[in-house]
């Protein structure tokens, strides 16, 4: 459970991914279309060395199209960047925290008027991983929650959110 399936490993150290997706919300506001290229660096443990963590920063650049039923349609371009660290990471239970910095580039697509934004969020991972012990069968079973908050340091049109919760 070191890296999720959607990376590719370039190295040891090195990883990349592109996310394609859709979302709605029912009944039909909008749909909306978006692809997320990402990379990501292991750094090295200079401090605890003994202690199991991992740490990694990332670079991407998320582009969303939202069809819009009432409103116009917008294309929003947010690049960002990350720092995601897995600790406590035990053979049972792992928390992985993930801090972002997105700017948020958003274009109404009817007049082209763009408006700016920058967003802090914190995701909180939490994952019990079941080993087999009491069922064999359940050996590499994880159960994984998260929870998420959005900071608008400045806000745009749309999408500013502020709390969201999941389970994967």
């Amino acid at each position: 459970m070191d890296e999720p399936e959607r990376f590719q490993k370039l190295s040891d150290h090195k990883a990349f991914s592109t996310e394609f997706g859709y979302r709605t919300i029912w009944p039909a506001v909008w749909n909306r279309y978006y692809v997320k290229p990402e990379m990501k660096w292991n750094i090295p443990k200079f401090m605890f060395k003994k202690l199991k963590y991992r740490e990694t920063v990332s670079l991407g650049i998320g582009l969303y199209f939202t069809d819009n039923s009432n409103e116009d349609n917008r294309l929003e371009i947010r690049p960002y960047q990350g720092y995601l660290l897995d600790w406590p990471d035990w053979e049972r239970f792992r928390l992985r925290h993930n801090l972002r910095l997105e700017e948020r580039f958003d274009i109404n697509s009817k007049n082209w008027e763009t408006t700016f934004g920058m967003r802090l969020r914190y995701q909180l991972d939490v994952t019990f991983k079941l080993q087999g012990d009491i069922v064999p069968e359940a050996r590499g079973i994880y159960i994984p929650m998260s929870a998420e908050l959005f900071w608008n340091l400045i806000g745009v049109k749309q999408f500013n959110d502020v709390f969201r919760t999941k389970q994967r």
